[in-house]
């Protein structure tokens, strides 16, 4: 099979995967925000992010490391295994020993046994990091659907009818664990590979010449924004911080969802083409081109519509996410440019230029939150908003200089989908109509928009219809 239809094959599968498992976890944290109340969604906040800052360390530098490096020996991937399972290992005694005392800073006493129980998923993750690393180098997307999907419905089903028996927080730690554990046993199910007992040092070095840039950047990206969780949990209510969490976690379900189809697919993409900086630089600049045409129009149509949408589905506890949610979107656009730049920066094997730009961006977005933190949570995120806006400039000059994607062409590819998604936005935020007709309003104003300046993803859309079409036609 060709790059290019191993590429549209797995990208099938891995929008399948990307789009089903959001779908399934955004509709149980619907359910959930309904059964329970914000402050038991802060103190998940808060045990998640210590999670997410450890598991840079515990296997997020080896996946890529993995999916990266041209040959793969037995060797390679078991001296990966266990660095991986090691540093979970270390990882959970760490969160164990400081869990009161973290819990103490935040003054939310059942805060220990939270991140004693969540810390688990560090160990269940490094057990299967190594195998999803190797399903995800070969593009075999319709075996990671096949295993996260039964894991999140089983999951999901776990946590709902905790939080119906009445156990409060602890309906949203039964939910993660249990996908954790579902996800690490369907994963052995399904690979044949097993780790052996070897170790090999100079395979360890290797890894971590190539990966220690990244993990830095990645470190430094995680400080940045658990420093947020931290703050705010510190500073104002566990209500306050299930705020911003839920802000945080509907923005992330369009521009996460979506990038994350795009990036799963461009990494393996773009590291075959290594050696073709014309192909790297015609398939990156048409990732760009897919990524932001669906992008753009999804985060200005919550933006415009966020005042009614977030009662709609989360309840009217939840009113004071809406101004967090609208300002938040407009960061979603930088985010998804940062995104897709980084796998380009990735791939070609440039991670500590990336380190560098990385390390400044969030030095500067630290300062402006510790500028911001004590006036609101309005300010903190305008404040983040700003910094990430610095932090994309910044990687933008890296990938011209790398890849030799000029900037006017970078406005050219984005300036399409970006005036489409401001007009749907003008015309939505004055119309404040019902809430069903502006999404179908804006909808379709950016469809026959997208149409009349034949915007490549909905023409890819529509010609994909009008084949659909014809084989039923000639069947």
């Amino acid at each position: 099979m060709s790059i290019s239809n191993k590429a549209i094959a797995g990208g099938t599968w891995n929008s399948l995967d990307i789009f089903g498992r959001q779908g399934v976890q955004f509709a149980v944290q619907l359910v959930l925000a309904r059964l329970l109340v914000p402050a038991d969604f802060g103190l998940i906040a808060a045990a998640v992010s210590l999670n997410q800052f450890a598991n840079v360390i515990v296997g997020a530098g080896l996946v890529d490391a993995v999916i990266q490096k041209r040959s793969l020996s037995e060797r390679d991937l078991s001296t990966a295994f266990w660095m991986s399972f090691g540093a979970s290992v270390f990882s959970y005694l760490c969160l164990f020993t400081l869990s009161p005392l973290i819990a103490s800073v935040f003054s939310m006493p059942e805060l220990t046994w939270v991140i004693r129980a969540t810390a688990v998923m560090l160990v269940l993750d490094a057990v299967n990091n190594i195998q999803l690393a190797q399903l995800f180098r070969e593009m075999a997307f319709r075996k990671v659907f096949l295993i996260n999907l039964p894991s999140l419905f089983i999951g999901g089903g776990i946590g709902v009818t905790a939080a119906i028996s009445g156990l409060g927080v602890w309906a949203m730690v039964l939910n993660l664990c249990s996908m954790s554990a579902l996800r690490c046993a369907f994963t052995w199910l399904s690979s044949r590979w097993r780790p052996i007992w070897t170790f090999d040092r100079a395979v360890m070095a290797g890894f971590i010449k190539f990966s220690g840039g990244l993990i830095g950047l990645q470190f430094i990206d995680q400080l940045g924004r658990q420093l947020y969780v931290f703050l705010i949990g510190a500073t104002y209510t566990p209500a306050h911080l299930g705020y911003y969490n839920r802000a945080i976690s509907l923005q992330q379900v369009s521009t996460m969802t979506i990038t994350g189809v795009v990036a799963r697919v461009a990494l393996p993409t773009l590291s075959g083409l290594q050696e073709d900086s014309v192909a790297f630089l015609r398939v990156f600049r048409k990732a760009m081109r897919l990524l932001m045409g669906v992008v753009a129009p999804v985060l200005a149509g919550i933006a415009a519509v966020s005042d009614a949408l977030v009662p709609a589905l989360l309840g009217p506890q939840w009113h004071a996410v809406s101004s967090l949610l609208s300002v938040l979107c407009i960061g979603g656009f930088v985010y998804v440019v940062g995104s897709l730049n980084l796998q380009a920066i990735v791939a070609r094997g440039q991670t500590g230029v990336l380190f560098r730009v990385g390390l400044i961006s969030k030095l500067l977005q630290i300062a402006v939150l510790l500028s911001t933190y004590r006036y609101g949570l309005d300010a903190i995120v305008l404040g983040q908003v700003a910094s990430m806006l610095v932090g994309a400039v910044l990687s933008r000059l890296v990938v011209q200089r790398i890849t030799g994607y000029a900037n006017v062409d970078f406005c050219r590819d984005i300036a399409q989908p970006i005036f489409g998604s401001a007009l749907m936005f003008t015309l939505l935020y004055f119309l404040q109509l019902p809430l069903i007709l502006e999404i179908s309003l804006g909808a379709g104003v950016y469809l026959l928009y997208a149409y009349l300046f034949r915007i490549e993803v909905v023409m890819i859309l529509i010609d994909m219809l009008q084949s659909m079409r014809n084989r039923l036609g000639g069947g």
